[in-house]
């Protein structure tokens, strides 16, 4: 299965050749998991904004970011004349990676074709402060 759960798992194994000859199914085998590790937490080492997936877009997107620190974030999407269209994120988040959707058709929101800009400004527990945007476009 693509992810794991704690269970029994039961295989027959072939083997493909280069010439795609396929051997005969081997006896059933048995698996019992009884449970995974969770994998190492990510260390995020500085702020970093990343560009939305997919883009261009329709009807959503998906916007990423990084944070070393807790820290108070806003978020806030434009259109190209520079108007709030929509605050995607406002208040205080952990440490670490962080992922949004965003969809055109959101709170209502009907947009029309072209780039719009999401804005990222992020003020550290230490003070430190990071601001950045990237431009996305809605193709319809």
């Amino acid at each position: 299965p693509e992810k794991y759960i704690a269970g029994r798992y039961y295989y027959k194994l072939t083997a493909i050749d280069s010439t795609w000859h396929q051997s005969a199914p081997s006896e059933e085998v048995h698996i019992t998991i009884t449970g995974i590790p969770e994998a190492p937490p990510i260390v995020v080492e500085h702020y970093q904004l990343l560009n939305n997936y997919p883009n261009p877009f329709n009807p959503s997107t998906s916007i990423e970011f990084t944070l070393p620190e807790a820290s108070q974030v806003k978020m806030v999407i434009y259109n190209s004349l520079g108007a709030i269209v929509e605050t995607l994120v406002q208040g205080d988040l952990p440490a670490g990676y962080h992922s949004y959707s965003w969809n055109k058709n959101l709170n209502g929101n009907r947009l029309s074709s072209g780039v719009y800009i999401y804005s990222i400004e992020a003020v550290g527990k230490s003070g430190k402060e990071f601001i950045d945007s990237k431009k996305m476009v809605l193709l319809k």
